[in-house]
């Protein structure tokens, strides 16, 4: 593993890119109904997830829609709890706006 991890180093280097370990996940994708898959070991310093979000969209190792989902619809719920509530137009405007601009990357 430890030659792998030198590799990314070697290629960011090339690449004159600095790599943030502190912010770096590893997915590893698989099959969903994968009896016999041996997870690799990890790469130093670099965290292994089943589900990370990328430009706006959950991806699983599975490839599976469930977490992008159940995110849009948690939004969605929120927006209307809060139309619900009597907020004016403009009030859901800004609060929608917010939104918007909390996700964006």
């Amino acid at each position: 593993m430890e030659e792998e991890f030198q590799h990314v180093q070697r290629w960011s280097a090339a690449s004159m890119l600095q790599i943030n370990v502190s912010k770096t996940k590893a997915l590893v994708f698989r099959r969903p109904s994968a009896r016999h898959f041996t997870t690799p070991q990890p790469l130093p310093f670099i965290e292994q997830v089943t589900v990370t979000k990328l430009l706006g969209v959950y991806s699983s190792a599975t490839l599976c829609t469930i977490a992008h989902v159940e995110h849009i619809l948690t939004v969605a719920n929120q927006r209307m709890y809060l139309k619900n509530q009597g907020l004016s137009h403009v009030a859901l405007h800004v609060i929608f706006t917010a939104i918007i601009q909390l996700y964006s990357p």
